[in-house]
């Protein structure tokens, strides 16, 4: 049984994005429900993303248009990826095609959701898993600049911030004032993702790290 958990960890940890396994079952709020985010007139573009992100509450669907050192790939373009964040728990959901993978950090505890074998492996959550992840650090940085630049065959506006770390670079891009992209860099090992953000909300409830009741839980 552990060779499988480790197994099964590897899985779904092979992308930058962290996913496990989902289905059905789960009774996931309907996404006409979140409010989106309405920029306010303010400094920068970016100001009322950067207060959802602060506050460590958020709901995001994107594309991973590229990770770490490499594009996505081939096999996965047009993977759709889910994260809910709510303090310390979060859920990944990833949707490619007909199938959905999901995983659950709650309670110190990662669990992964087998819905066709009616199964949840709970196992440790893994290190540093929040950079693993679709997780948005915001606290901290500092603003460095901002300009136009190409992206999804758009010219776009963009605002660029230094993180707390001092080496990661986190570049908001806009179209007609609304987020549709991030951009992260890390400069001391050229690691980062890009993404394109298809949805952004700060409502997320409780029934977003459910886990399904009737499934027996494997240790």
């Amino acid at each position: 049984m552990k060779k499988t958990i480790l197994l099964l960890v590897s899985l779904v940890l092979i992308t930058a994005i962290l996913a496990g396994c989902s289905g059905g079952k789960k009774d996931e709020p309907n996404q006409e429900e979140r409010e989106p985010i309405t920029p306010v007139q303010g400094e920068r573009l970016s100001e009322s993303y950067v207060n959802v992100f602060d506050s460590g509450k958020y709901y995001m669907k994107y594309k991973l248009i590229s990770g770490g050192s490499g594009e996505v790939s081939a096999d996965e373009p047009d993977a759709i990826y889910k994260i809910y964040i709510s303090g310390d728990k979060m859920s990944n959901i990833t949707e490619i095609g007909e199938q959905k993978l999901q995983n659950i950090v709650t309670d110190d505890k990662m669990f992964i959701i087998m819905h066709e074998q009616k199964m949840i492996i709970a196992t440790e959550v893994p290190e540093n898993i929040r950079l693993n992840t679709g997780v948005v650090e915001t606290k901290g940085m500092v603003y460095r600049d901002t300009g136009n630049t190409q992206f999804v065959g758009k010219t776009c506006v963009y605002e660029e911030f230094l993180g707390a770390d001092g080496y990661t670079g986190l570049r908001f891009i806009f179209d007609n004032n609304q987020l549709i992209g991030l951009q992260v860099r890390k400069t001391n090992d050229q690691s980062g993702y890009e993404l394109e953000i298809l949805e952004i909300s700060g409502a997320v409830t409780v029934r977003d790290f459910d886990l399904p009741n009737d499934y027996a839980i494997v240790n």
